[in-house]
């Protein structure tokens, strides 16, 4: 399956030509799409990513094969309007309860 940076990339060359041009059109700073297209959308902001799939016309759900909850929908949005520190915390968070629960879970196997 074709990763959603990739995807975002080729929507945006087929339909403004480069990048540049679409970050010209769209008001978005060149090394933003350059950073998403390039590196992945670990570092990317989730309304970012939505911005860019709605004016694109991706699914990103279909493309992603992704079925979040509306519980799930809710966090990611709350979590893109955190600050970078903010961000930051939350994902250490995440992280260490991630790996205390495959800890325990790979204890149980």
């Amino acid at each position: 399956m074709q990763d959603l940076n990739d995807v975002i990339g080729e929507a945006i060359e087929e339909k403004y030509g480069t990048l540049s041009q679409y970050a010209k059109d769209k008001c978005i700073p060149y090394s933003t799409l350059s950073n998403i297209v390039k590196n992945g959308l670990e570092n990317s902001r989730f309304s970012m990513i939505m911005q860019l799939c709605r004016d694109l016309d991706i699914d990103v759900f279909e493309t992603e094969k992704l079925t979040l909850s509306d519980k799930e929908l809710a966090f990611a949005s709350k979590f893109s309007m955190l600050d970078e520190s903010g961000g930051r915390l939350v994902s250490s968070i995440i992280e260490k309860e991630y790996d205390r629960t495959e800890k325990i879970n790979t204890n149980e196997e």
